[in-house]
């Protein structure tokens, strides 16, 4: 996809983001993520934290945006995006 992308003159920006676990806990069992059929049990999301290691890591891929959304809003975390990826 990315090949096709940037062979037809655009760019495709990869976005990681991360918060801190104690956070994602937190919203683990927010409405929000009932909404999108994210993931929403505690304990696979410490299974996680617990067997991967480097889940904090982003890809190394161009044009990667990582943001750390602990002590933002959905709609900052858009704001932020537009401006580091200039749309």
């Amino acid at each position: 996809v990315q090949l096709f992308i940037e062979k037809a003159g655009g760019i495709i920006y990869f976005i990681h983001l991360t918060a801190d676990p104690k956070v994602i806990m937190k919203r683990i069992t927010g409405e929000s993520r009932k909404k999108f059929t994210k993931l929403r049990d505690k304990k696979i999301m410490k299974q996680v934290f617990e067997e991967e290691k480097d889940w904090t890591t982003p890809a190394s891929v161009r044009h990667n945006i990582e943001i750390n959304n602990t002590n933002l809003t959905p709609k900052q975390v858009v704001k932020r995006v537009r401006e580091l990826a200039k749309i």
